[in-house]
């Protein structure tokens, strides 16, 4: 962002009054308010610049105006007291005037509400009884064996990066801080698999302390670096990003107990030493780190229950849960998913001006294969015309299988509607002026200037 921007980026031990004046500030934005701590003074504050004064009371003394960015639900140490009565209180001891606005939804999870619900529901933080519908579009897995779910995991982050090689962080995993974490390589200089399930065995993110070995990430490098994938992550390296998806295994610090019919946490197993520090709410944090770790995927999350019980539980929430398919080996997963086909209608040229994707314009259907289809997009397929495009891998007569979508970006083959008129052509943007090319050997056909009314109906994904 450039050495300017950092002057307006800060942690939240800015606001020391030693340090800043009442209102100073304009408006002070604060993400991940659910990290204030009680106060802002550390092993390294100087003794001019230690305060009582509460870390909260602090920001909003600085700034004129305050945005908090607030989820409850996400505090996860007992350093961390942010909370939204916490900041309405402080607001009234300053006389401030309050505005208080939910967000309804989030782009995570395929924005599916019911999913978030029903996690919530199924975590204890209410009574409700909330199933899984199985029409539920965010994909929802259990899986029998740590192995199979990493093994779906691997074939997940392969897919992505065939499609987007640019892009490095399509599927983590993550766990519970049910094992410890190594600060030393071992004997062949090698990062140590501290999480040990039966057979399977990986890595942690790499200790602040270890010099990563070739191949490997730093800790904070984990969620973006395409490394990231051979390491399993926890809440402080997942938190705060998302992953096209998720796999989570679930300790044994979070146990269904049948006899209360309810979720419980188990200090005993957790070895995250600023968990213990807080018996009172351990059982809150865990709920949270998991809450957490299950909504990081945007479009899938895989689980593993290290506790049988707590997989019982978690699968009689879900609406006609049928575990026959949980029991096949992941190759035999794989193969079925590649013979699975989708059903693609093949459209028209939208003569008389019926609408693009009218039924009067289907004239047949075509299955495709389903490792061609990108989960939350429909699809269409042209019969393409002529040799406009034949420099861009598109023959006359090749059936096209094309995303719906109006949007699109310069280089996209795009399919745009003209009054009556369907071509494919290259999209490009000039100055805020769209511009169709051809990209032909044969030099008659000229670029188009699309009119007012003219769109883009689809994205040209590949040739079948």
């Amino acid at each position: 962002m450039g050495g300017e921007a950092e002057k307006l980026i800060s942690n939240l031990n800015r606001f020391i009054p030693s340090k800043v004046k009442e209102n100073e500030g304009d408006l002070v934005l604060i993400d991940e308010a659910h990290r204030i701590g009680k106060t802002s003074n550390n092993q390294f504050t100087p003794r001019e610049h230690r305060t009582d004064m509460p870390q909260i009371d602090q920001i909003i003394r600085f700034a004129k105006t305050s945005v908090f960015f607030i989820d409850d639900m996400q505090n996860i140490r007992s350093l961390e007291i942010g909370s939204v009565e916490l900041i309405r209180e402080t607001a009234k001891k300053f006389n401030c005037s309050i505005d208080e606005i939910t967000l309804e939804t989030q782009f995570r999870c395929m924005g599916s509400n019911n999913y978030l619900s029903w996690l919530e529901s199924t975590l204890g933080y209410s009574q409700e009884r909330l199933m899984l519908s199985k029409t539920e579009k965010f994909d929802f897995k259990i899986f029998d064996t740590p192995e199979d779910l990493y093994a779906v995991l691997l074939e997940k982050e392969k897919m992505g990066k065939k499609e987007n090689p640019k892009k490095g962080n399509f599927a983590r995993l993550v766990a519970g801080f049910c094992w410890p974490w190594s600060q030393e390589l071992d004997e062949k200089g090698e990062l140590v698999k501290d999480v040990k399930i039966g057979n399977f065995s990986m890595p942690w993110e790499t200790h602040d302390k270890i010099k990563p070995p070739t191949g490997y990430a730093k800790w904070f490098e984990w969620a973006y670096k395409p490394e990231g994938i051979k390491q399993v992550g926890c809440i402080y390296t997942a938190q705060g990003f998302e992953f096209d998806y998720i796999g989570v295994i679930v300790g044994d610090d979070l146990i269904y107990n049948p006899e209360k019919s309810k979720l419980e946490a188990d200090i005993k197993a957790t070895s995250d030493p600023m968990l213990k520090r807080n018996k009172e709410n351990f059982e809150k944090h865990v709920k949270n780190i998991y809450r957490v770790l299950m909504s990081r995927g945007m479009k899938g999350c895989y689980v593993y229950f290290t506790n049988k019980e707590t997989e019982k539980y978690f699968k009689s929430r879900l609406e006609g849960f049928d575990v026959s398919h949980e029991k096949q080996p992941f190759k035999q997963l794989v193969e079925e998913f590649v013979k699975k086909t989708f059903r693609v209608p093949i459209l028209g040229m939208a003569p008389c001006g019926n609408p693009f994707y009218a039924e009067e314009n289907t004239e047949g259907y075509i299955d495709v294969n389903a490792t061609k289809i990108k989960s939350g997009y429909n699809y269409f397929v042209l019969r393409a015309s002529g040799d406009s495009m034949n420099l861009a891998g598109i023959e006359d007569g090749d059936l096209v299988l094309c995303r719906q979508q109006i949007k699109a970006y310069s280089g996209d083959r795009v399919v745009s509607l003209l009054g009556d008129n369907v071509t494919i052509k290259m999209y490009n943007k000039k100055g805020g002026r769209r511009i169709l090319l051809p990209k032909s050997t044969n030099k008659s056909h000229m670029p188009i200037t699309p009119e007012e009314g003219d769109t883009v109906q689809g994205v040209v994904q590949e040739i079948l």
